[in-house]
């Protein structure tokens, strides 16, 4: 058996392309005259919308004139961030913290109102986002305890819905 013959047996045995392909999951890129399958990882879900008292926006990229070549981008980055803030505290926002970045800015921020994570809007109330704002309180409130030990339920059946009430009343006195 010459060299080449050894070889080629000792190689695994091609497959038809239909059979290798998956249904839609993959597909063949060619790197250097080889077939390499590339896999596609599936789509993870857009977050959860909730509602928040604090959180962290990040503006990027920086506009050209903030970049290192620019005479003075260091000036130009502090007055974008600037602007960055300004837009912040013109959705009613409290700016806690700014930081520049080589890859843009960071605004970290609160609010004395629940605001939606994804627009950072305050919450109109409707019922759906009063539940929500309540059940997150009371998820609060009991993580927040340093001794938290699981209630008895007549205990828990009681204390529970009167923070949720207690959250509501006050919601609803903010908008009024």
């Amino acid at each position: 058996m010459s060299t080449s013959e050894v070889h080629r047996t000792l190689k695994r045995p091609r497959h038809d392309d239909n059979e290798s392909m998956s249904a839609g999951r993959a597909s063949d890129v060619h790197y250097n005259g080889a077939k390499v399958k590339r896999e596609q990882s599936p789509t993870p879900p857009p977050p959860q919308r909730k509602l928040v008292t604090s959180g962290t926006k990040r503006f990027a990229p920086f506009p050209s004139n903030c970049l290192p070549p620019i005479p003075g981008y260091r000036q130009h980055r502090k007055t974008w961030a600037k602007k960055c803030q300004s837009e912040i505290e013109a959705l009613k926002l409290q700016t806690e913290k700014l930081l520049i970045r080589d890859d843009g800015v960071i605004v970290d921020w609160k609010s004395p109102v629940p605001v939606w994570s994804d627009t950072l809007r305050p919450a109109e109330l409707d019922l759906a986002a009063t539940i929500t704002l309540a059940h997150q309180a009371n998820a609060q409130q009991r993580n927040a305890s340093p001794h938290h030990t699981p209630e008895a339920p007549s205990q828990s059946a009681v204390s529970l819905p009167v923070t949720g009430v207690v959250v509501l009343m006050m919601m609803m006195m903010m908008f009024l």
